[in-house]
């Protein structure tokens, strides 16, 4: 999976099951929510998916 990352992608969530070891993110895109957010605390990766 490490060999498909997103370029410039930093990932430290490593229960996301797009985590790598090298914590870069595996997906095949990413979705950043929600709209009109004002800082980063209001912020979330809606393509989080919980490894198992």
């Amino acid at each position: 999976m490490e060999d498909k990352t997103i370029k410039g992608i930093t990932c430290e969530v490593d229960t996301c099951e797009y985590h790598t070891t090298k914590n870069e993110c595996a997906a095949g895109s990413i979705r950043v929510t929600p709209y009109g957010a004002e800082n980063k605390e209001e912020t979330d990766c809606s393509t989080f998916k919980k490894k198992f």
